[in-house]
């Protein structure tokens, strides 16, 4: 997958994150523990952002890794040579 879409992809998944949780908080859960919809909106609001920050963690990992080339990396032995279990 190429760079470009890594980050494209990254990027709606954080807005994604933050709509759902924006809305989900807003209009389904906190309207029946607050009343006024400033506070409620405001904490929607922020528990987004604290989602969104998540989100945006993964998307940055997962937009910034290097994919696998299919060759495979030998590991040389250490000069010490393989460990052995004291007797």
């Amino acid at each position: 997958m190429r760079s470009v879409v890594r980050w494209l992809l990254g990027g709606l998944v954080t807005v994604a994150a933050f709509t759902l949780v924006v809305w989900v908080c807003g209009a389904l859960v906190l309207p029946s523990l607050l009343k006024d919809p400033g506070i409620r909106w405001g904490i929607a609001v922020g528990l987004g952002a604290a989602v969104a920050s998540l989100a945006a963690l993964w998307g940055q990992s997962f937009a910034s890794r290097r994919e696998a080339s299919g060759r495979k990396v030998r590991q040389r032995p250490s000069a010490s040579g393989p460990l052995r279990a004291l007797r």
